[in-house]
């Protein structure tokens, strides 16, 4: 885990094309990792380097700074410093990591361990660079093994904690069946397949527990069949609850369930998403209405969004896993 007072270290200079010089071995080991799990070999890396390269370096002094990987040897070396006692190299610009990151297709924050200088808060729409999904995804699971406790709000159950056909049918539903709608339901789905499959099959391994926050006029919405439910059959979307009942009294799964009531002041100051998601004290997420998300590292605001989340836990209706079973069955019943 890479210690913040390090990063700001290594990044203080970063600002002009400066030098990374702790955690290489981190920063090494996770161009390894990614380039493994891309199934690149060094070659197609280093291709990949040296084509993203004039994208990133957009100034002649950048490009001069950080020249082009001539030969395999080259790469091998940023490589190797990944292993214990190797003095292959003795630093890497972040420069350098921010090229290797659009060559892999993931965030230059990813692979430095910690906040990428040139971008403390990040905007993502979906259709307009699907691409960036996977960067994404990689920062989530940076930032979820360094968490003890994930906590999120939603207006809808995590794709995370529902099965793979409610998901399609709610992001069809609120997206819509256009062309653009069906490409925005497409790639969220597939996020969403790829946070479940990470969240249930980690659960014996991970060492941090699900905070889900959720509104009851939400879970209302779902079980009456209100929009944007109105066009999913009764019986997926009871069955969603009963799955989401399922995940709570098993404890092995590591799923609290809050279930909050909605004031005026909490409307006001979530009015424009439909999810919030903070991973301990490091990373917070946001999603609105129209499919964008937004991402920040800075500890300001990560924490103002930790405190919000909070607020709203401490002041629940249902907070105890017996309240909100409760809560779930009396819905059910209705």
């Amino acid at each position: 885990m890479v210690a913040r007072r390090e990063i700001e270290e290594a990044t203080t200079d970063a600002q002009d094309g400066g030098v990374l010089t702790s955690q290489l071995a981190d920063v090494a080991g996770r161009i390894y990792d990614v380039m493994q799990d891309r199934g690149l070999t060094q070659t197609d890396l280093m291709r990949r380097f040296n084509a993203a390269r004039p994208k990133v370096l957009t100034t002649k002094e950048a490009r001069n700074a950080t020249p082009p990987l001539s030969n395999r040897w080259s790469l091998n070396r940023i490589l190797q410093a990944r292993l214990p006692d190797t003095d292959a190299i003795k630093k890497l610009s972040v420069d350098s990591v921010r090229v290797f990151a659009e060559a892999l297709g993931t965030s230059a924050e990813y692979l430095l361990g910690g906040p990428d200088p040139s971008s403390a808060f990040v905007l993502w729409d979906p259709l307009s660079d699907p691409s960036r999904a996977q960067k994404l995804l990689d920062l989530m699971s940076l930032h979820e093994q360094r968490a003890s406790t994930v906590v999120g709000w939603s207006r809808a159950i995590p794709c995370s904690l529902t099965s793979g056909e409610f998901m399609e049918a709610y992001h069809l539903a609120i997206f819509g069946q256009d062309a653009a709608g069906c490409a925005a339901a497409s790639l969220y789905n597939g996020v969403g397949r790829i946070r479940r499959e990470r969240f249930l099959g980690s659960r014996r391994r991970r060492e941090w527990d699900l905070t889900q926050i959720m509104f009851c006029s939400d879970l209302a919405a779902i079980i009456e069949g209100s929009q944007p439910y109105d066009s999913i059959p009764a019986e997926l979307r009871h069955q969603c609850i009963r799955d989401l009942r399922g995940l709570i009294v098993d404890r092995t799964t590591g799923v609290q369930l809050v279930v909050a009531d909605e004031s005026k002041a909490l409307r006001y100051a979530l009015q424009i998403y439909d999810s919030v998601i903070v991973f301990g004290r490091s990373l917070a997420v946001w999603r609105d209405y129209a499919g964008n998300v937004r991402w920040s590292s800075r500890d300001a605001t990560v924490r103002e969004t930790a405190d919000l989340l909070g607020q709203i836990r401490y002041e629940a209706t249902h907070h105890q896993p017996d309240s909100v079973v409760s809560f779930l069955d009396a819905m059910l019943a209705r």
